[in-house]
């Protein structure tokens, strides 16, 4: 996880009557989208992977710097929508979630067409305040897009314990434990300890407390809670460990996080 911010949202909306070819230069689209096929089938041809077709519901993220041309296929007229936007990091560098053209969810009940074209209307009207609701719904949006690629991630890495992985990863604040995380595995102990550290590099217990150190960190960084509070909060009910064990991840010791104590040294 990094810290990002999000500036020149923008939302198209077109049908298209095939053929209708488009191609697309480096540097000659500087936004990244996520384009929702809305009807008909769009070829895309980004040099790499060669023809990727995507037909309704589908939702492909385009990076600012691919390169690629594309068609509608003939026989029944395209329709789509598109988020356009940029994103950089606290040094002003653009990011991209990904190098390369690419499916990034499916939309199978239609929700996420919901979310899309409620950007793109609140976008279109520019009532008062809408860019803080585009935004918002931009953020919902990423988070989707991101457990949907977590999904396919453990798919294709480990099946037998994605479920497990998931859990922990949702349920890491709380008592969660390794028997537990067997359980929802159905696979023996000393199967799932290799199969987890081979997937995470590193032990089921390692792995929750490195995810409630780093929720640790958003914590202190807050100013409003002390070492031990937030010690408390991520689950570690022995300060001088969870003091220990942080500077191990960190560098540093909690408090040097805290905006206040660290005015004061």
């Amino acid at each position: 996880d990094i810290d990002f911010y999000i500036s020149d949202f923008a939302a198209v909306k077109k049908k298209v009557i095939p053929p209708d070819e488009f191609v697309c230069f480096d540097s000659k689209v500087l936004y990244q989208r996520f384009f929702y096929v809305i009807k008909g089938t769009i070829v895309f041809d980004d040099s790499v992977h060669k023809k990727l077709s995507f037909s309704a519901g589908d939702i492909i993220y385009l990076p600012s710097n691919v390169v690629y041309e594309s068609y509608w296929e003939k026989g029944e007229d395209g329709e789509f929508l598109s988020l356009n936007f940029k994103v950089y990091d606290s040094e002003h560098n653009n990011i991209n979630f990904s190098k390369d053209l690419c499916l990034c969810s499916k939309d199978y009940d239609g929700k996420l067409y919901k979310l899309f074209l409620e950007m793109y209307e609140l976008w279109k009207q520019s009532s008062r305040g809408y860019k803080f609701e585009c935004l918002a719904r931009l953020h919902t949006l990423f988070n989707i897009v991101a457990q949907y690629s977590e999904k396919q991630y453990l798919k294709k890495k480990n099946r037998t314990i994605r479920k497990a992985v998931m859990y922990l990863e949702d349920n890491y604040l709380t008592d969660v434990t390794v028997e537990d995380l067997v359980s929802l595995s159905n696979i023996h102990e000393c199967q799932f300890r290799r199969s987890f550290k081979k997937l995470k590099g590193m032990s089921p217990i390692k792995y929750r407390n490195m995810l409630r150190l780093n929720k640790a960190l958003e914590i202190l960084k807050s100013g409003e809670y002390s070492v031990i509070e937030t010690a408390m909060i991520v689950g570690f009910d022995d300060p001088a460990y969870f003091s220990r064990i942080f500077k191990d991840q960190f560098g540093n010791s909690p408090s040097y996080y805290i905006p206040s104590e660290r005015n004061t040294t």
